[in-house]
């Protein structure tokens, strides 16, 4: 990355609204957070602070996005800014929670720019990583987001150990031959997901576990023994058959449920043994 001098170095600035109808929005209450009263705000800084070091301004604007789901880069005009900052240039944002999804994504692009020489203006925070202060603040910042991030992988898996031991799902995904269903728990009045057996396809994967096993008649009125899972995939395509939530019958769909209905059944029997 090329130094620039002061007579080439570009100001940029970055405003962010979660949704369009803030961008547009003109009432008073939304106006701190509208487009317009963020470039205000950057423009103002700019000239105050910052025009005599660098030849020119350009502020991106990034309607309708929200920091919650995505890093400051994976945005649409935020992914521009890797492409445009150069060394000795910065970057003018009027909050964090404008411009970072939270204290580690602040945390990754501050190490990133810190390397390449650009600086960034915060402000919110009254924050410049030019100064010496500005470089203190972000270096705990830093050490606060690496302390949250740890913090937090510990709550989540002691939550899911629990979970785990009262037999209640952990994740969005439920073990085959289960399904998760929203219930209210009687004890607490709360809506709890619960672990409930998915009978519909168990009952079709017991049918392609009995096709496997004793055949079955084609279309041409051949028996067909010991039949493959294509086989058995055809056959039942030709015959029309509805998968539960639309699921289409395939060789590979046939040999995993077959599969795991014969794991689960085995588990069952030696749980009733």
């Amino acid at each position: 990355m090329k130094a620039a001098s002061e007579s080439t170095r570009t100001a940029y600035g970055y405003c962010r609204v979660s949704t369009n109808e803030q961008a547009l929005a003109e009432g008073t209450a939304a106006l701190g957070m509208s487009i317009e009263a963020q470039k205000t705000a950057i423009r103002r800084y700019f000239e105050y602070r910052l025009a005599e070091q660098y030849s020119s301004l350009e502020v991106l604007e990034e309607a309708g996005s929200s920091a919650e789901k995505m890093d400051l880069i994976r945005r649409p005009e935020g992914c521009r800014l890797p492409g445009l900052l150069r060394r000795g240039d910065c970057l003018i944002v009027t909050r964090m929670d404008r411009g970072f999804r939270n204290p580690a994504d602040l945390s990754r692009m501050l190490e990133v720019w810190d390397k390449q020489g650009i600086t960034l203006h915060l402000l919110d925070l009254n924050m410049d990583t030019s100064t010496a202060t500005g470089k203190l603040i972000a270096f705990i910042m830093s050490a606060v987001a690496q302390w949250e991030n740890a913090t937090r992988r510990t709550r989540v898996m002691e939550s899911n150990a629990q979970r785990r031991a009262q037999g209640l799902p952990v994740g969005s995904n439920a073990r085959w031959g289960y399904k998760i269903v929203k219930v209210k728990d009687h004890a607490t009045g709360r809506i709890v997901r619960r672990f409930v057996k998915d009978h519909e396809t168990r009952a079709w994967a017991q049918r392609f576990v009995q096709l496997r096993q004793h055949g079955f008649t084609d279309y041409r009125g051949r028996k067909i023994a010991g039949p493959s899972f294509r086989q058995i995939a055809i056959y039942l395509l030709y015959q029309g058959v509805q998968l539960p939530s639309g699921i289409q019958v395939s060789g590979d769909l046939v040999w995993s449920w077959y599969r795991h209905e014969l794991d689960l059944q085995a588990a069952e029997a030696e749980r009733q043994s």
